[in-house]
């Protein structure tokens, strides 16, 4: 360097007149700051207070390191083997258990407050209608057939007792004999149901001052039904003894689709549609004509009628009220000539018998084709349904 200098002819410098750059101390880049965050502050931004480190290995400063410390004066929770009372007991029973509480810091116990029992909000009780010697003379006594006042009150009490539980009540029904002088039958759960619900709908009309106030009351909407009850635990019951052929068959005739409004339909009047049925003298003053239903119908003008004619004018009538059209009713007449010519033209010889065996069997062919195009149509629209979705995938 002083080389240069001499060729340039500056002279040399001397070392006091050299000027020494103060070195400034790089900010150190406090811990738990990202490299970028710090590199964004600057030499310009100096670093706030709250993010100086305050030693080697102390950290970032914390929110509790600036809060003046408190004394604390919570307790300690504990538990204690106490006794407690349950209110759901008549018997003033004293049992134990553990029960948690908190330890004050100057070490004394939390007094416990005689609190209720947690679980004695689950001890409910059934509303029951009860009576006294009064309403007993005056609403139940006249309705009593085979009930003694005795077995009456032995009743009522099995309800309150089995909260109206009425399988445990038939189970455990055994009315001492002081019920009655003579031996009392058994009583099946239906006639426990009919009794209690009887009385209790009698009791509550009665306070209430008629039916017209108490109109929305379960007892008096939906009054219980003995026959009722008896036939739907004896369906269930068929129900539940069924073979397993007859479950098979069953679910053969639910999968088919087979409309069973339509079937019953069909057998019903198959089975009131025989011959015998339809007899020449059928007696005083029931028509001889029939309609298009083959029931008796009087005829539309008095005097002599042609039962033949009428015969085939009915015919037409039932052919015409067919669903489909035209298509529909040569699919009938096609299968009345295959059962023979005289299902078609009709009877040779019109008699009551004849004309009404005739109209009947119109009637069952019409019945059966309506059952096959429904059929038909049930099975086209589940075999559409797939090919539908196929195509909404794709």
């Amino acid at each position: 360097m002083s080389d240069i200098r001499d060729i340039l002819g500056a002279g040399r410098v001397e070392k006091s007149e050299v000027v020494v750059k103060e070195k400034k101390e790089k900010a150190k880049r406090p811990e738990g700051m990202s490299r970028e965050a710090f590199a964004l502050l600057g030499d310009q931004h100096p670093i706030m207070a709250s993010h100086i480190p305050i030693g080697s290995n102390s950290g970032m400063l914390k929110k509790t390191d600036l809060m003046k410390p408190k004394h604390t004066s919570k307790a300690t929770p504990t538990y204690q083997y106490l006794a407690f009372r349950n209110s759901a007991r008549t018997d003033d029973l004293r049992l134990k258990h553990w029960i948690k509480t908190y330890r004050e810091p100057n070490g004394n116990l939390q007094d416990q407050e005689d609190s209720e029992y947690h679980f004695a909000k689950f001890n409910t009780k059934v509303h029951m209608y009860k009576y006294d010697d009064e309403e007993y003379k005056s609403l139940i006594q006249a309705d009593s057939a085979g009930w003694t006042r005795n077995e009456t009150d032995y009743l009522f009490h099995l309800c309150e007792l089995f909260d109206l539980r009425f399988p445990i009540i038939a189970d455990r029904y055994s009315p001492p004999q002081s019920c009655s002088a003579h031996p009392l039958p058994p009583r099946t759960m239906e006639e426990l149901k009919e009794r209690y619900h009887a009385i209790s709908r009698k009791l509550l009309v009665a306070r209430e001052g008629g039916e017209a106030s108490v109109a929305n009351n379960s007892l008096v909407r939906n009054p219980f039904n003995k026959g009722q009850e008896v036939e739907r635990k004896r369906a269930l019951e068929a129900l539940l003894c069924r073979t397993v052929e007859q479950a098979a068959e069953e679910n053969a005739v639910s999968a088919a689709g087979v409309d069973g409004a339509a079937v019953c339909a069909l057998f019903s009047a198959a089975d009131r549609r025989f011959p015998q049925d339809f007899s020449n003298d059928p007696g005083p003053g029931v028509p001889s004509l029939f309609d298009i239903d083959v029931n008796p119908a009087k005829q539309p003008r008095p005097g002599v009628v042609a039962r033949g004619l009428h015969a085939q004018h009915t015919a037409a009538a039932m052919t015409a009220a067919m669903a489909g059209g035209a298509k529909a009713q040569k699919t009938v007449e096609s299968i009345l000539a295959e059962l023979g010519p005289v299902a078609v033209s009709g009877p040779g010889v019109n008699t009551r018998a004849t004309v009404g065996t005739w109209l009947a069997l119109r009637a069952e062919v019409i019945a059966l084709h309506e059952l096959r195009r429904n059929l038909g149509q049930r099975f086209g629209d589940e075999a559409r349904a797939p090919k539908k979705a196929d195509k909404k995938k794709k």
